[in-house]
């Protein structure tokens, strides 16, 4: 640092160490990044005569009234905020300065004082950032609240630690409006972020001002007292614009109620395609019918179940709606209600509790699972009531003789064993219901092979089938996006590949799709639909991807007729290989099993025929977890943590 050069900084201390000759402790920023902490001494505080400043022309009584002044002045105490300047004379001292403008509200916090700073969250890292203190300290707590690159305002705790180092440590959310969104570009993340507080280099100038119009077109885009639900941890729901999101940047528990309306006013964000909801003018609106809701207990997912009346989609077996509010079309990734449209109550309400999901592209919204009391009577009536299906019609999708029946589309059909058909061979059939299982199996006296319809082209990726299909878009308005297929009904489009051209327009595409996989868990499908599309060109794709710009493969796990899951295992190259789990031993393992979900449905204890304890227990187990109603009960009751102790115990 140059001797001489005026510096620039804000008091940051009321006084030092008693008895010590220096008093405020004095923070700089200099250009260069580097930061310094200055000491005010007793004797800047000291008019000398030659710092007196004298009036030209004045009388006497005027010079003496001025200078009082002047020695008032200097001699008035610092107070933390207060921002000085003064020339480097090579030391960390200060005998010498001028008060300048203040820049920031200060308030005095328990223990530390606390400065009102503009910042923004780092999209990588757990801290924050702001252009005159830079990168500031926040807790993980804290930092799990706020949205990556919004820039709002926060009270900071600014302080001297132990060791004389500078604490800058986030202290509390204030607010976010679209005023302070310019913030972002002086973020060092930012792709033309100004490295000088007070300008920028010429090259970077054009580009710049381009970024700054961009962040003031967003005060076109705000919207003004706007009704919406609060329906997850961070987001409300407007029934007018299903498609569009109105995020929080900052989550207060204390702040909003589950399930409940609110008015309230939100900006538009060019660069995360969302609305940010200015949490200051949030205003709960009482007179409104509340949701029903309770906490998610899943560990992956951190969600708000609501509880509402759905019917089933005539068309769309798979799919279901909301009876008394627009929350649009939504799925049953659990398989909740498979069973639904077989039963005598496939027409009427069902109450069930949902919860959104931001990944999704088809629907805001999912089917966690169904009224208790609702369940049993389904669960009965199919037992009672259901012991074959006629008039199923599909095509063969797997080797071991699966079917996807588009009318059928929540449950797993079959060949009769022994009959092996092509990938693609169009069928029908009459079907016996396993009540164990919860699928269809075709007798062989009804089966029907459609020769002289031409089967449907497919191939092989990573071991997985990819069909080509044709779509057209749908033009219900209960659908954000969604295309039909006459092979696989509707089809999800969760890797965005489809053009956005054919959304409003009736079109026929041409389509590549698979079947859409579950987590590793086995039990709750990725896609919102039972088929998603791969690739939207007339030509095969040579190397697709099944991954989504979330990073979840959504072809996932797939359980064969055998009852293993066969996985895509992704590796460092982002690439996927097919494999097949089997039930690990309980000797020492020869081979590591990548999944603790994999031996749910793996028959090998059955093959020695063991009498010891531990395999009849393991084939008690494989027995009731090959039941649908204990899977799902399980499922919901248990965490995976539980369930992989228990499953510790018995294996």
């Amino acid at each position: 640092m140059n001797r001489g050069k005026k510096l620039f900084g804000v008091v940051i201390s009321p006084t030092a160490r008693p008895g010590s000759e220096r008093t405020n402790q004095v923070f700089v920023l200099e250009n260069t990044g580097l930061t310094h902490v200055f000491y005010v001494l007793k004797e800047a505080f000291t008019l000398v005569p030659d710092a007196i400043e004298r009036v030209e022309g004045a009388n006497e009584f005027d010079i003496i009234a001025d200078i009082k002044n002047q020695v008032r002045k200097r001699e008035k105490a610092l107070d933390v905020g207060d921002w000085i300047s003064w020339f480097y004379s090579g030391t960390d001292e200060i005998t010498d300065f001028r008060r300048e403008q203040k820049l920031h509200e200060v308030r005095c916090g328990n223990p530390n004082y606390q400065f009102l700073l503009d910042c923004v969250k780092s999209p990588t890292e757990a801290c924050l950032y702001n252009k005159t203190f830079g990168y500031v300290d926040i807790s993980p707590e804290e930092n799990r609240k706020l949205l990556p690159d919004i820039a709002f305002t926060a009270w900071v705790e600014i302080y001297l630690g132990q060791k004389d180092n500078l604490v800058v440590k986030f202290h509390s959310y204030v607010t976010s409006n679209h005023t302070m969104q310019i913030n972002v570009l002086d973020t060092p993340w930012a792709e033309h972020h100004r490295v000088d507080q007070r300008g920028f280099t010429e090259e970077d100038e054009e580009e710049y001002l381009i970024e700054k119009s961009v962040a003031d077109k967003g005060r076109e885009n705000n919207v003004y007292g706007v009704f919406g639900y609060y329906v997850s941890e961070r987001s409300l729901y407007v029934e007018e614009t299903p498609e569009k999101f109105f995020l929080l940047p900052y989550v207060d528990d204390s702040l909003l109620v589950p399930g409940v309306k609110y008015r309230f006013n939100a900006y538009w964000n060019e660069k995360m395609n969302v609305f940010i909801v200015a949490q200051h003018g949030l205003e709960m609106m009482e007179d409104m019918d509340v949701l029903h809701t309770e906490h998610s207990a899943a560990e992956h997912r951190d969600n708000i179940l609501m509880l509402e009346g759905v019917n089933q989609r005539l068309d769309y077996k798979s799919l279901f709606f909301t009876t008394k509010s627009s929350y649009g079309t939504m799925d049953d990734p659990t398989g909740a209600l498979m069973t639904h449209h077989l039963s005598r109550y496939a027409e009427s309400k069902c109450r069930v509790y949902f919860y959104e999901d931001r990944n999704a592209s088809f629907g805001r919204f999912r089917i966690e699972k169904v009224e208790v009391d609702k369940a049993k009577k389904i669960e009965t009536n199919v037992r009672d009531a259901v012991t074959e299906v006629k008039g199923v019609k599909g095509v063969v999708i797997s080797d071991d003789g699966r079917v996807f029946s588009p009318t059928h589309s929540p449950l797993r059909c079959y060949l009769p064993i022994g009959e092996n058909l092509a990938i693609g061979t169009h069928v029908a059939f009459t079907a016996v219901f396993n009540h164990k299982t919860y699928e269809l199996e075709a007798t062989r006296s009804s089966l029907k092979v459609f020769r002289d319809q031409q089967p449907l082209e497919y191939f092989e990726y990573k071991g997985r089938v990819i069909f080509k299909s044709i779509g057209t878009w749908t033009a219900r308005s209960d659908v954000i996006t969604g295309i039909v297929s006459p092979h696989f009904s509707l089809v999800d489009d969760p890797l965005k590949v489809l053009p956005r051209a054919y959304t409003r327009g009736t079109e026929q595409v041409n389509l590549w799709v698979a079947e859409s996989g579950t987590d590793e868990s086995g039990f709750r499908r990725i896609a919102q639909t039972p088929f998603f599309v791969v690739s939207a060109s007339s030509k095969q794709p040579s190397e697709p991807t099944f991954v989504d710009k979330a990073g979840r493969n959504i072809a996932g796990w797939i359980r064969t007729r055998d009852g293993t899951l066969q996985g895509m295992e992704m590796i460092t190259d982002k690439k996927c290989t097919a494999g097949k789990f089997s039930l690990p031993s309980r000797d020492p393992p020869s081979v590591s099993c990548p999944s603790r979900s994999s031996f749910l449905f793996c028959d090998a204890p059955f093959e020695c025929g063991c009498k010891s304890g531990s395999c009849v227990a393991r084939r008690l187990l494989i027995d009731l977890m090959n039941i649908h109603d204990f899977r799902t009960l399980l499922h919901t009751a248990v965490s995976p943590k539980v369930l992989d102790q228990v499953l510790d115990c018995i294996l």
